[in-house]
C-alpha cells in the first residue's frame, strides 16, 4: 500500500476570484461579497494566527490540524498585527488600525478545545512591560486598565495621558477610492476626492474611518473649518456649487454659485474663489441658511492656483509657486486692503504645491520635493505670521525602530507612532509628478489640511497619514563668526562648558594646526585665537569646564587647564603616559570630572580628574576596562562621554553604536556594556540627555528616551534638513552645532502641540558646522 505525503497544515490563502467571476450573478445572490486580505501572520510551535481586512482572526491548530475562526465585537475593522503570547495560559493579542487591542485566552489544556475568552478589549495609549506579578486583575480602576497574568503587561487607556505619548507620530489611513486629489478636515468630518471625481466623506470617531460616496465628478471640494459650509466644482463645466446644510445621508440641496470656477476656499462666512481666467472673487456673508451670496471682484497681484482661509486671514499660492497673504481683513472689511508677497519664502527657497491654515494661528505646506512646513502666529493682525522662517517638519525616513518583542508590537498595533524600521510617511514628491503631470492644468492638488486634532496630508496615493500629537519644526541659519568671510571653510567643531560663566564655548578649526574659540553668549561671535603646541598637528580635541586636551599625530596628549580668570587657558601642558606602556590613545572624552579614553586595541580606560595633576600633586591613575564582547577583528575605536559625567558611548569599527550601563556617582565606571541596534554611525556626540550620531550616508540622527534607569534610550529619529554633516553638543543640551559641507550652521527647533488651547513653543536651539 503506497504510502501518502504528510499533509502541510497550513500554506497559503488564495482568492477565486475568478471562480467567483463565472458563476452567474443570480446565483451570487447571497454570497460574500467583501474582500478579504490577509493583513497579519504570527506562529509558535503550536498555533498559526492569521488576521484579515475584515477582523477577523484565524487561529489553526497544529496539534490537531483544526481551523477556528475569531470575530472582533463591533464595527468590522482590519487587524494590523497579532501576536502569539505563552506564559501559564496561551493568549492571542490582536490589533487593529484605530487603535483597539483584544486579548484572547486559550484556556483549555487540549488544542482543537479552546475557548474564547474576552480578557480585556480597549484602546491603547501608553503600554508598560511589568515583569513581575502573578495576579491577574480585570476591568478598570480609576481609569486605568490593568492585566498582570504572569507579569505579562499593565495597560493604561485614561484621559491622563501625557501628549508626549503621541509626540511626533504619524497614523496611517486608507483614502476610499482611486487615489486622493484633494483632502479636506474639519472638527467632525474627513473628505477625500479622488481622481475620478468621486467625493468620499467619514466621520471623525475614535476608531477607524468609515467611508461613504458623497458625490459624482467632482473637480473640486472645500469645506469651511466649521464644517458648516461644504462647495463642489463639477469636473465638466466648472461650475460652482454650494450647500449649506451638510448631510451625510439623505437629500441636500446644491445652490449655483458661481460659473467658470477653478478653485475656491472657504472660511466661515466667506468663499474666496479663484475663476479659470484667473480673476480673484469674494463672496461675503454666507451662513447655513445662505451659503452662497453675489461675487464681488478682488485685485490681484499676478495669478492665483491656491488659496487657504480661516477667520480673517487669507493665504494665496500663485500659479508660479509664489505666496502672498492679505492684509486689513477684519470683521468689517471681509475684502481686505492689499496682498502683500511673502519674502520669508523667497528667502528660504520654498517652492509649495499646497498650503492650509490650520488651528493655534498656524499655516501649513507641503513643497514639491516632500517637505511639510509650519509657520506660527498667523493672525488677523499680522497675517505674516510671528516667524522670520517656515519650520521644517520631516515626514521621511524619520523614526528608526528596533524590534524589541511584546512593546513594539502593541505599538504597531495601535500605530500611535511610526511603523518600525519605516518611514511614517512616505515621501510624496515622484508621486505628486506621476498623479498629477497628466491632470489638467486646472486640476490643483490639496494634499494637506489640519483640525484641531492635528494635520493631515495625503501621499497622493489612496492613502494618508495624520500627527495627533505635537511635531517638532526645525531651521538651519548659517553662522558666520566675526573677522570671517562667508566662504570660510570650518573643518570641526566641539563645545564645552564656559569656566564662571553661562553659556558654551564653541571651538573650532580651519585645519588641525589652528584652534578658535566663540562664546556663545557673544552676538557677534568674534572668535579668539588658541596657540596649539607649536610643530605639532592635533588629531582630537576634547574639553570640559576646566580643562582642554589634545592629541596629537604622535600619540601623546596635552592638557591646556582653562579658569575663569583665563577662560581659553595659559599653556599647554604634556601628559605623562608612563602608566599605559607600549598602548598608544586614538580617542579619548572629557567629562566635567573625569576623562575616558580607548586604545588602538579597543580597550577603555578610565581617568579620574580632567588636570595633569591632582590637588595632592599625584598623577591620577588610569583603570583599565574590559571593552564589549565583539567578533574577530572588531575593537572600538571611539569613546564619548556626556558632560556630566552620567553617560558614556562608544562606536566600533564598523559603526555599531555601545553604551556603558550601570554609571552612578558610586560607580562612575559602571558595569556592563549594551548594543544599541537600529544603525551604524561614523561620529558620536553626548549631551546631558540625548546621544547624537552621524551615520555613515551623512544623515544626522537623534537617540530619544534616555533616562538614568535606561541609559540605551528607545529609539533614533532622524534630524531632517541637512546631511553630510558633523554634530556637537552643548552641555545644556539646548544647542547643538553642525558641520555641513564646511559650513557653520544652528539648528533651531520649534514643537508645535495639536490641542485645542495650546500654543507652539520654542524648545531648543541648534547648531552646526
Amino acid at each position: 500500500m503506497a504510502s501518502h505525503p504528510p499533509s502541510i497544515p497550513l500554506r497559503e490563502f488564495c482568492p477565486l476570484y475568478y471562480l467567483l467571476n463565472a458563476i452567474p450573478a443570480k446565483v451570487q445572490k447571497g454570497f460574500r461579497s467583501v474582500l478579504v486580505y490577509l493583513t497579519a501572520l504570527d506562529s509558535n510551535n503550536d498555533f498559526i494566527a492569521v488576521g484579515s481586512s475584515i477582523g477577523m482572526l484565524y487561529l489553526y491548530c497544529r496539534r490537531v490540524s483544526q481551523m477556528n475562526k475569531y470575530n472582533l465585537e463591533g464595527k468590522s475593522e482590519a487587524i494590523t498585527v497579532v501576536k502569539l503570547l505563552s506564559c501559564f495560559d496561551d493568549l492571542v493579542a490582536v490589533g487593529t488600525a484605530s487603535g483597539r487591542v483584544a486579548l484572547f485566552q486559550l484556556v483549555s489544556q487540549l488544542p482543537g478545545r479552546n475557548k474564547q475568552v474576552r480578557i480585556q478589549e480597549l484602546v491603547v495609549k501608553q503600554v508598560k512591560l511589568k515583569k513581575k506579578g502573578k495576579r491577574r486583575r480585570q476591568g478598570e480602576c480609576r481609569g486605568e486598565c490593568q492585566l498582570t497574568t504572569a507579569g505579562l503587561l499593565i495597560i493604561f487607556s485614561c484621559s491622563t495621558v501625557v501628549n508626549k505619548t503621541l509626540a511626533e507620530s504619524w497614523m496611517g489611513y486608507s483614502g476610499p477610492g482611486c487615489g486622493i486629489l484633494s483632502l479636506v478636515v474639519t472638527d467632525r468630518h474627513v473628505w477625500c476626492l479622488d481622481f475620478k471625481g468621486g467625493l468620499y466623506c467619514s466621520g471623525l470617531p475614535n476608531g477607524g474611518l468609515s467611508w461613504q460616496k458623497f458625490e459624482e465628478n467632482v473637480q473640486q471640494v472645500a469645506l469651511s473649518p466649521s464644517g458648516s459650509l461644504l462647495w463642489k466644482v463639477e469636473q465638466k463645466t466648472m461650475t460652482a456649487y454650494a450647500c449649506g446644510k451638510v448631510t451625510i445621508k439623505g437629500k441636500r440641496h446644491w445652490y449655483k454659485a458661481l460659473d467658470e470656477t477653478a478653485f475656491v476656499a472657504l472660511s466661515d462666512d466667506t468663499a474666496w474663489i479663484i475663476r479659470t481666467s484667473g480673476d480673484l472673487y469674494l463672496q461675503t456673508g454666507l451662513s447655513v441658511d445662505r451659503p452662497c451670496a453675489r461675487a464681488v471682484k478682488v485685485d490681484c497681484p499676478c495669478p492665483m492656483a491656491q488659496m487657504a482661509a480661516r477667520g480673517s486671514v487669507v493665504w494665496a499660492l500663485s500659479e508660479q509657486r509664489a505666496l502672498f497673504y492679505r492684509e486689513g481683513l477684519s470683521s468689517y472689511c471681509a475684502e481686505g486692503e492689499q496682498w502683500k508677497y511673502d519674502k520669508v519664502s523667497e528667502n528660504q527657497g520654498l517652492e509649495p504645491i499646497c498650503i492650509a491654515l490650520g488651528e493655534n494661528n498656524t499655516l501649513w505646506a507641503l513643497d514639491t520635493i516632500g517637505s511639510l512646513w509650519f509657520r506660527t502666529g498667523i493672525t488677523t493682525k499680522k497675517p505674516q505670521g510671528e516667524d522670520e522662517h517656515w519650520w521644517q517638519v520631516s515626514i521621511t525616513d524619520y523614526v528608526v525602530f528596533e524590534q524589541s518583542g511584546l512593546f513594539q508590537t502593541l505599538i504597531q498595533a495601535t500605530q500611535s507612532v511610526a511603523t518600525a524600521t519605516k518611514a511614517p510617511v512616505e515621501r510624496v514628491a515622484e508621486r505628486l509628478r506621476v498623479a498629477f503631470l497628466s491632470q489638467q492644468s486646472q486640476c490643483q492638488p490639496s494634499l494637506v489640511s489640519a483640525n484641531n486634532s492635528g494635520v493631515w496630508i495625503a501621499s497622493g496615493r489612496n492613502d494618508f497619514h495624520v500627527a495627533k500629537g505635537s511635531l517638532v519644526g526645525t531651521f538651519w541659519r548659517t553662522i558666520v563668526p566675526r573677522g570671517t568671510a562667508s566662504a570660510t571653510k570650518w573643518a570641526f567643531v566641539f563645545s564645552s562648558a564656559v569656566p564662571g560663566k553661562e553659556g558654551s564655548f564653541l571651538w573650532l578649526g580651519q585645519s588641525r594646526k589652528d584652534l578658535f574659540c566663540i562664546w556663545d553668549q557673544d552676538l557677534q561671535m568674534r572668535p579668539l585665537t588658541v596657540q596649539l603646541p607649536p610643530d605639532l598637528e592635533m588629531v582630537q580635541l576634547s574639553a570640559c569646564r576646566d580643562a582642554l586636551w589634545g592629541l596629537d599625530n604622535h600619540g601623546r596628549v596635552h592638557i591646556r587647564t582653562l579658569s575663569p580668570s583665563c577662560p581659553t587657558g595659559m599653556h599647554w601642558t604634556p601628559l605623562d603616559l608612563s602608566q599605559l606602556g607600549r598602548l598608544r590613545l586614538i580617542s579619548f572624552s572629557c567629562g566635567s570630572q573625569n576623562v575616558w579614553a580607548c586604545d588602538t586595541s579597543g580597550m577603555v580606560h578610565f581617568r579620574v580628574g580632567t588636570q595633569p595633576l591632582n590637588p595632592s600633586m599625584m598623577l591620577p591613575a588610569w583603570i583599565c576596562i574590559e571593552p564589549p564582547e565583539q567578533p574577530v577583528g572588531v575593537h572600538l575605536v571611539r569613546v564619548q562621554t556626556s558632560p556630566n559625567d552620567r553617560m558614556l558611548w562608544a562606536l566600533d569599527s564598523r559603526g555599531n553604536v555601545h553604551v556603558r550601563t550601570g554609571i552612578t556617582e558610586e560607580m562612575p565606571v559602571g558595569t556592563a556594556w549594551e548594543h544599541i541596534p537600529g544603525l551604524q554611525a561614523s561620529q558620536l556626540v553626548l549631551s546631558t540627555r540625548t546621544a547624537w550620531v552621524r551615520c555613515h550616508n551623512g544623515e544626522v540622527a537623534r537617540r530619544y528616551g534616555i533616562s538614568e534607569k535606561n541609559p540605551a534610550g528607545d529609539y533614533w529619529k532622524k534630524v531632517p534638513g541637512l546631511v553630510n554633516c558633523s554634530p556637537t553638543h552643548d552641555p545644556s543640551s539646548k544647542l547643538i552645532w553642525f558641520f555641513f559641507k564646511w559650513n557653520f550652521y544652528s539648528r533651531r527647533s520649534r514643537t508645535i502641540v495639536h490641542t485645542i488651547n495650546h500654543k507652539s513653543n520654542p524648545q531648543s536651539r541648534l547648531l552646526c558646522i
